[in-house]
């Protein structure tokens, strides 16, 4: 000990046990932070199964399942509930074509993009962003020249 410091010790010691509680308080709360934050559920999961098309002629195939994927859900550019709507009606376009019912497929198209054209043109937010309407409709375009020459 240096002669006329002697008080000097004690105050490092206690500035020492202060940092040191000031640390491990930290670590406390960013170990329950972590906690936290991996029990949430992550924005982007998809809990939708993929639409199934059975086999069709080729290309209205190919163009089915790109209609299919085209609405799958990932948000913030499609909302779960337009997708639900929306793989319900390209499930009801699949199934008549698997059955070769080309006009019923055609006229639940029309369908489709009436209702994805509500979804885009909502005065309340749109549930459908312009990049996934526009793969949307490329898809229904697609679709749509299939089934007009198979009818």
């Amino acid at each position: 000990m240096i002669p006329g410091n002697g008080h000097l010790l004690p105050r490092r010691r206690v500035i020492a046990t202060r940092l040191g509680l000031v640390l491990a308080l930290v670590v406390a709360a960013l170990g329950i932070a972590s906690v936290l934050v991996t029990g949430l559920p992550t924005l982007h999961t998809t809990t939708a199964a993929p639409l199934s098309v059975p086999a069709v002629v080729e290309p209205l195939g190919t163009d089915l399942r790109a209609l299919a994927n085209s609405i799958t859900p990932r948000p913030p550019d499609l909302n779960p509930g337009t997708t639900q709507a929306l793989r319900r009606a390209v499930r009801l376009i699949i199934k008549p074509a698997a059955n070769e019912d080309y006009a019923s497929a055609l006229a639940n198209l029309e369908r489709l993009e009436e209702a994805l054209d509500s979804a885009t043109e909502s005065r309340t937010g749109t549930p459908v962003s312009q990049r996934r309407a526009a793969l949307i409709r490329q898809a229904i375009v697609d679709v749509r020249a299939d089934l007009t020459k198979l009818s």
